[in-house]
């Protein structure tokens, strides 16, 4: 019947927008994970197409018992996976479907949907759906390879948020340090223009299009200086964008949270001093009563004390109560 397996995780400080432009935009950090979980340091990864799909060749080590590695015949697998994504307002989709190159890979199954999607607050919440399969007649050898596989994509995707969590940041950093600091509309306004789709390696430039292929989807373009620099400026100017409009949200998220604190240590702190005013006040009420009812002498540096501090209370109070009635 095969299994079905859940994962989730988030990256807290990109949204989805972001992660996708940074995990998926192009190749490089799919040749980081494979270089470092899978040691494989010719990955091949092909440019995404006009249908948001590309294909990754790969190898990796099997680690497997004994029992497992006579069933697969190798210790390194080679894998070939294909990948397509498509977006779906704020949210990203990702599917793959990767096919082991062994003799019966048939009776190997396994498929993936990666799903983007704005976290609560902020940030991206990363959720992974996996369904796999190992066909087989022999009683209990079914369960035992099943598991194996669980086991090794737990695994996969726990390395996988490391190094993506990892990337993100160097390329938030890298982003921050590495671009001019003006203001995004000297360049373009994102709403006014339609943006270039550099995800899906279309570039549109003075009404042209360049393609990551030919035409015919056999022969590799030949790569002009012209086409180069088109690519990299629209490409730090999306970057651009994102690092903009990511710096303005957290901005007013703090100018929100700075007045919501304002309005309650102000409120706070008005209350403090009503309740000090209202004990000196009583002090000078006591002393009053005091000086009628028994006829006792007070000196006179203390009433004058008592009420100098009752009259700089009070003044003080006024101001402090105007100040709030301004802001509020």
């Amino acid at each position: 019947m095969g299994r079905k397996l859940q994962f989730k995780d988030s990256i807290d400080f990109v949204e989805p927008q972001a992660a996708f432009s940074f995990l998926f935009g192009d190749d490089r950090f799919i040749r980081k994970f494979h270089r470092e979980v899978n040691e494989d340091p010719d990955v091949e990864v092909s440019s995404w197409n006009e249908d948001g799909c590309r294909e990754i060749k790969y190898t990796a080590p099997l680690l497997a018992p004994n029992l497992i590695s006579r069933i697969v015949g190798t210790s390194v697998l080679k894998v070939t996976e294909k990948q397509q994504y498509k977006r779906c307002g704020n949210c990203f989709i990702i599917t793959y479907d990767p096919i082991i190159d062994i003799p019966g890979r048939e009776r190997f199954i396994m498929r993936g949907e990666m799903l983007l999607s704005p976290g609560q607050d902020r940030g991206c919440v990363i959720t992974i759906n996996i369904y796999l399969e190992f066909k087989s007649n022999v009683w209990g050898l079914q369960g035992a390879v099943e598991a194996f596989m669980e086991t090794k994509a737990h695994s996969s995707f726990t390395n996988w948020i490391k190094l993506a969590s990892s990337f993100c940041k160097e390329e938030l950093k890298q982003s921050s340090e590495g671009l001019p600091k003006l203001e995004i509309d000297e360049y373009f306004d994102a709403e006014d223009i339609e943006r270039p789709d550099i995800l899906a390696g279309v570039y549109q430039s003075s009404g042209a299009l360049l393609h990551d292929r030919s035409p015919d989807n056999n022969v590799e373009p030949v790569i002009t200086i012209e086409t180069w620099f088109v690519k990299s400026v629209l490409r730090e100017l999306n970057m651009l964008h994102i690092t903009c409009e990511a710096s303005r949200n957290h901005l007013q998220k703090l100018n929100s949270m700075l007045q919501n604190i304002e309005q309650v240590v102000s409120y706070n702190h008005l209350e403090k001093l009503n309740a000090k005013l209202q004990h000196i006040e009583q002090d000078i009420s006591h002393a009053k009563a005091c000086l009628e009812d028994r006829r006792r002498l007070v000196p006179r540096g203390t009433a004058l004390s008592l009420c100098g501090a009752g009259v700089a209370t009070g003044l003080a109070f006024a101001y402090l109560y105007s100040r709030y009635k301004q802001k509020t």
